[in-house]
């Protein structure tokens, strides 16, 4: 009977996936923390893109991500997504609406 107790890293066969989200051409930085990002496509309907991200302290009346001029309506946003490095564009739109939103427990959202 082995006694290793190494645990395999990345299993044979296993990827990883990746996203990358774009304002204005220029990837978005990883300090941004983006939680979720679901693209809704329907017959006869423009495609959306619903980016949250966790922003700042509600106690300090601080968003650092809101404050820049990074998302402000108007801008081209895309969405890239794969596995491993190899990713293709799942969405490119224009930033139509930036709110922030306070949760009864946890962080503020944008």
């Amino acid at each position: 009977m082995s006694t290793s107790r190494t645990i395999p890293v990345t299993p044979s066969g296993a990827s990883v996936v990746t996203f990358t989200v774009r304002v204005e051409g220029e990837v978005v930085q990883r300090s941004i923390n983006i939680t979720s990002a679901v693209v809704t496509r329907q017959l006869s309907r423009i495609a959306r893109l619903h980016l949250v991200l966790l922003d700042g302290s509600a106690a300090a009346s601080d968003f650092p991500a809101s404050n820049e001029d990074l998302f402000i309506p108007g801008k081209n946003l895309e969405l890239w997504g794969g596995l491993d490095t190899q990713e293709s564009l799942l969405f490119r739109g224009i930033i139509i609406k930036h709110s922030i939103r306070i949760r009864e427990k946890g962080s503020p959202v944008l």
